[in-house]
C-alpha cells in the first residue's frame, strides 16, 4: 500500500454530518491499491473493563479517477459523538490507520483514534405559496 496517497481529514468533505444525523467518512487511497477498507467506529465514552466498545461496517468505493480511489462509509452514531479508524486491507494483509500514525496490528487506542464531535441543529422554513 502507497501509505503517501491514503488521505483523511475529520472535517471538510471526508467527515460531514447529514440532516438525519448520519455522519458519511471518506478515505482516500491511491487508485487500485486496496481490495477493502473497514471503518471501527463507536462513542468515544462507551468502554467495558478499559476497553473501548466498536462496530466495524466495510467501506464502499464511491468514485475513482486516475490517481484515487475514493471510499465512503454512512454511519448513524446514537449519542452524536463517534471516535473512528480504518482498516486497510490488501492482499490478506492489513494496515491500520488512526490519527496519527499506521499500525500493523489493532492497537486502537483513545489518543490515537479519530474523532467526530458534532450537535445537530435543524432549523425549518415554512413557506406557503400563494
Amino acid at each position: 500500500m502507497l501509505k503517501e496517497a491514503i488521505y483523511h481529514r475529520p472535517k471538510n468533505q471526508f467527515a460531514y454530518s447529514l440532516h438525519d444525523g448520519t455522519i458519511q467518512i471518506q478515505l482516500r487511497t491511491k487508485h487500485n491499491d486496496v481490495d477493502s477498507i473497514y471503518i471501527y467506529y463507536g462513542d468515544p465514552f462507551h468502554f467495558t473493563e478499559h476497553k473501548w466498545i466498536n462496530s466495524s461496517v466495510q467501506m464502499k468505493i464511491s468514485g475513482r479517477d486516475e490517481l484515487f480511489d475514493y471510499w465512503i462509509a454512512s454511519l448513524q452514531p446514537p449519542q452524536n459523538r463517534l471516535r473512528y479508524a480504518f482498516e486497510l486491507i490488501q492482499n490478506e494483509q492489513s494496515l491500520f490507520l488512526l490519527k496519527r500514525d499506521f499500525v500493523k496490528r489493532n492497537t486502537m487506542t483513545i489518543p490515537h483514534i479519530f474523532v467526530f464531535l458534532f450537535i445537530i441543529l435543524q432549523i425549518a422554513f415554512m413557506h406557503q405559496i400563494g
